[in-house]
This record gives structure tokens, sequence and C-alpha cells, in this order.
């Protein structure tokens, strides 16, 4: 399968990442792509178009068809999905009925383990794992904001063919794309330190410099790193012998001491947004593979406390 086989493409999930990736596809590929966005955000694709501001692609303005139900569309070649894991199984019910045994699936999320999930709903179709680093946010009225101009994106699975395939369609500026023999060593790479990142910033409630002046923080930053590279290593992940440091060193001497992290900034909102990927998938883990995780259950219960003390203002 070469690039040009790729007729219709779609995207459901147009946040910072589902966006930008519109705005590469829209500007270098030549496929019929088609946007997959609910209710108001549907609205302001329709009538405002996508901004996209990146220093990797430059300004773009683009108009693009929008649906909400996916049902509208005919069956896609490639159907990339960029949604938050707590909206995952309303999404793959959406594209279910656009996906046939051809049809490749990009999960572009946070998290491990994607196939897993898919397979939950979706039992066709040729699955594409990816580990996505990039700096990229939506604003409030829908716009998307890349900074950094290096995009890193790893992609792998079983089906050679259909990673090949989608790893042409990232050749052009924009993507720095490479395929690894052990993308679920790379998924995992990722999401041990997004646990750590996410977790002990939403256990605070505060900016990383901040978090990291209190006492206790650096030691319940090495267990979090711990006890998820345990559960890893229990599932059969072999991962680097270095990596809890690499990852440790990385949140601790952060340049950017203001920083916060989107489940932090949920929670404070009142929404769980993507406790369950974080804290809830690794304790029951933990839990299926014997697993001890003090330190994950102490600061999944005491964000779950904050976030139901938020929900209750929230409602007087």
């Amino acid at each position: 399968m070469q690039r040009g086989d790729f007729v219709k493409i779609s995207i459901i999930g147009i946040g910072g990442v589902g966006g930008y990736l519109a705005g590469y596809l829209k500007k270098y590929e030549s496929g019929n792509l088609t946007l997959i966005a609910r209710k108001d955000h549907k609205k302001a694709l329709i009538e405002q178009g996508l901004y996209v501001e990146s220093d990797a692609l430059g300004t773009l303005h683009l108009q693009l068809p929008v649906v909400e139900d996916a049902s509208q569309l005919p069956a896609q070649d490639v159907i990339f999905i960029c949604v938050k894991a707590d909206q995952l199984t309303q999404a793959l019910e959406n594209i279910k009925p656009i996906v046939t045994d051809g049809t490749i699936l990009v999960p572009i999320m946070n998290g491990a383990e994607h196939k897993t999930w898919l397979r939950r709903i979706l039992p066709v179709g040729r699955i594409v794992d990816t580990a996505l680093y990039i700096n990229s946010e939506m604003d409030e009225h829908y716009g998307i904001h890349e900074r950094g101009k290096v995009v890193r994106l790893y992609i792998g699975g079983d089906d050679e063919e259909a990673v090949t395939a989608v790893h042409n369609l990232f050749i052009h500026p924009g993507f720095r794309c490479y395929e690894t023999l052990d993308i679920r060593l790379e998924t995992w790479e990722k999401y041990i330190f997004n646990c750590a990142l996410n977790l002990i910033t939403a256990y605070y409630g505060k900016p990383l410099g901040s978090v990291l002046a209190e006492p206790e923080s650096k030691n319940l930053i090495q267990g979090l790193l711990a006890e998820s590279a345990a559960v890893a290593g229990a599932m059969g992940v072999i991962l680097p012998n270095d990596l809890k440091r690499a990852h440790f060193e990385r949140i601790t001497q952060k340049e950017d001491r203001m920083e916060t992290t989107s489940l932090s900034r949920d929670i404070v909102l009142g929404r769980a947004g993507e406790l369950e990927l974080f804290s809830g998938f690794l304790i029951d883990m933990a839990k299926k593979y014997a697993v001890p995780v003090p330190v994950t259950k102490k600061i999944d219960e005491a964000i779950r406390q904050r976030l139901e003390t938020v929900q209750k203002e929230k409602t007087r």
C-alpha cells in the first residue's frame, strides 16, 4: 500500500494533537480528509474553519469537511484516533460503522496497551500503534497552538505493511516519524513518565515548581515511577535499566516551573479527565499481576477526594 492509495482519511478528536495532525495532512497530503467532532466544536469548525498556529507548520486557516456522526461517511482507509481516554469508548462506537478489515486504525493517545482497548469494541481493522511527543494545545476558541518545531512520532505493530503505509504519510516537515520494532516499549516509557507527572501535579494542585518545593514530592515521584515500572515489568515489558532515573531527572529538572498538566487542570474544573488512565488502569493492572502500588493508591484516593469536593462546590 502506497501513500497515494489513501483516498479517505478521517480524524476523530480535533484537540491539540488531532488539530495539528489535520493541519499537517491538509498541507502535505492529497487524500480526502474529514474531521469528526462533537456539537459546539463541530459548529465552530464549520463556521470558523480550523486555525493552526505552529512553529513547525506555520500559520494555517483551513476549511475541512466535518461530521459528528461518523456513520454519515463511507468506510475509511485510515482513521486517526486522537481522543482522551475518557472519551475513547464513545469515539470507537461512533467510528465502528466506517471500519472494515482493511481500515488502518492509528491511536495517537496517552496511555499504553492501545491495541487491547481498541479491540474491545473494534474487532476488525489494522492497528498501527504510536507514541507521540508534541507540545500542542487547543484554546477556548478551538484554535490549535503548537510550540517546539520538533514533533516526534514513533509507530509500530504486527502489520508491517500498514506500519510502512502510515510512515509514508509522515515524510514531510512537521513530523519526525520513526518505525520501531517494540512500540509497546515506547508507549510504556511515555506512559510511565506521564503517570508520574500528571498524578503528582494533580495531587498537589499546583504548578510543577511549587510541587517540587513540597518536602515529600520527590519521594512520591520516585514511588510513582517505581510502581508503574514494576507493573510494566510484571506485564512483560522489558524497560531500560536507567528509565526511572532518567524520568525522575526529566521531571525534576524541567525548565518551565509554571508547568501544569491536563489532569491537574481537569481536577480543578471538577472533571475526572484521564484519572482512570493514569491511576485507575495502573491500579487495576497491579491487582491483576499482584504488584503492590501503595504510593499510586494514596495519590489516587487523594485526587478523587479533591475531585468530589470540587464537584460538590460547583453544585451549590
